[in-house]
């Protein structure tokens, strides 16, 4: 009997490690696709965004529809069409503090850290007391290396929200 006993055991450590192997196999080809979208090629994925940045100028959306579109693509983790998208915002309102917070943290997202410091030092001129430009500065200026202006910023950062 324990004989058969064995032989149980050693068979379901066989299907244990078969088991293992076939999931650290689909594991690792899974980890390696690239697309968000598994239907999207790269490509593909290029095309869409250069068709969707072709249209935005056309768009007869206001500055506040433009930066809430460019909000929900920032959720979406569409940096690049939010990006396209706050661009038009802040060209049709150039005093539009939000146009520029957003376009600013779309930047960022994108790892464009120097452009995204202008537009929010821009959000910054248009006013100077709102808290979340600059903890996004801090951001910015932290991804560029400037440590100390990152600290400035997050400084005033936490003297506004008290």
């Amino acid at each position: 009997m324990s004989e058969s006993l064995t032989q149980k055991h050693k068979n379901l450590i066989k299907i244990l490690i078969i088991g293992a192997v076939a999931f650290i196999v689909c594991f690792l080809i899974t980890s390696k696709v690239k697309s968000r979208d598994p239907l999207v090629s790269d490509n593909g994925r290029q095309e869409i965004i250069a068709d969707y940045k072709s249209k935005v100028p056309k768009t007869d959306k206001n500055p506040f529809e433009l930066v809430t579109t460019g909000a929900r693509l920032i959720n979406s983790r569409e940096y690049e069409m939010a990006v396209a998208t706050l661009d038009q915002a802040v060209a049709k309102d150039k005093a539009y503090r939000d146009g520029w917070l957003y376009l600013g943290i779309a930047e960022l997202k994108n790892g464009l850290n120097d452009q995204a410091i202008l537009s929010l030092e821009q959000a910054k001129k248009i006013d100077p007391i709102y808290p979340d430009t600059y903890k996004y500065l801090s951001l910015a200026y932290e991804k560029t290396g400037q440590a100390d202006l990152a600290k400035e910023c997050y400084s005033k950062f936490e003297k506004l929200i008290k």
